[in-house]
């Protein structure tokens, strides 16, 4: 799976269609030629108005992590979903390995293109199965490397988000000591509640690449594919030997900076300050992963239960 740009040769540029222009140009440009194509009523001012705050909201990337982020993360969806590896050896039962570089549909001197075209007008074969899993992949990184607050992606994603948390949790065993763990802390089901639109799934691609969000992976990896009842127990163990926030120094160190921060900041009115209108949970959340000491569970789920609306 790789990602490809296709355009017309040089010669050809000056007759090109807007529409096909548009993928390829630069944010302004594309944006000028959406609403003075798509849209009525706008007067040149208000287009180049419109075009100019696109192109300071538009975050460039060269795609330098597609590989990782996008081919192998679509190849271990599959792998790691045994209704798609069910259905991949169903179709090709003389199949020993799922070859991901080698599915059957095309020959060595052959590519397939992702189409948005509805069956029966595409293959619907595993290749395609492929490149749509690969495309929501694409989506998802897109909206993670531009800190989108909302997307707008195809159903199918649910079924994905879904996948991949099994994987990441290590299988239904694992799943159920996650949803346990939640439950033993009054957190709601992070899935429900990203599918809901209660929680922006940018934040939550963010909270993943934490350091505590990390740590906690390699403790939950180490105990939860064990049992629900054997992970509760050892996160009751790590509550009772705390650590450094926990004590007291930690608190008063907390409080100390806290206030710091906040005497920091001018007042912008009588009775506020920078700091209340910028919310102080954002400066907390900052103050928290830099002055946090060692690892304890118990971090990562106060860190998860922020992420929900107070």
């Amino acid at each position: 799976m790789l990602l490809a740009q296709l355009q017309p040769s040089e010669d050809k540029m000056d007759k090109e269609l807007w529409w096909t222009k548009v993928h390829r140009c630069a944010p302004k440009e594309a944006a000028t030629l959406q609403l003075q194509n798509r849209l009525v009523g706008l007067n040149e001012q208000q287009i180049d108005i419109i075009s100019k705050l696109t192109e300071l909201c538009t975050v460039d990337t060269e795609m330098p992590q597609f590989q990782e982020k996008v081919a192998n993360e679509t190849y271990r969806d599959i792998q790691g979903s045994g209704v798609l590896t069910d259905y991949f050896f169903y179709r090709n039962p003389s199949m020993k390995t799922v070859s991901l570089n080698s599915l059957p549909g095309i020959e060595p001197n052959q590519v397939r293109v992702f189409s948005f075209v509805p069956l029966p007008a595409v293959a619907g074969d595993e290749i395609d199965s492929t490149l749509r899993l690969g495309m929501l992949n694409l989506e998802a990184y897109l909206a993670e490397e531009g800190g989108a607050r909302d997307m707008v992606t195809d159903r199918s994603f649910a079924k994905l988000l879904d996948s991949k948390i099994q994987r990441y949790t290590g299988g239904k065993v694992a799943k159920e000591s996650f949803s346990k763990l939640l439950a033993v802390n009054e957190v709601p089901d992070i899935a429900s509640a990203v599918m809901s639109g209660e929680i922006n799934q940018a934040k939550v691609w963010e909270f993943r690449n934490t350091r505590i969000a990390n740590e906690f992976r390699k403790w939950f990896e180490e105990i939860g594919p064990a049992s629900p009842d054997i992970l509760t127990t050892e996160y009751i163990k790590a509550l009772a030997s705390g650590g450094f926030l926990s004590s007291r120094k930690g608190k008063i160190l907390r409080f100390i900076v806290m206030q710091a921060v906040g005497a920091s900041f001018v007042p912008l009115t009588q009775g506020f300050s920078l700091i209340a209108s910028l919310g102080l949970s954002a400066v907390d959340s900052f103050v928290l992963e830099n002055i946090r000491m060692g690892f304890n569970p118990r971090y990562f789920v106060d860190d998860l239960r922020s992420l929900f609306p107070k």
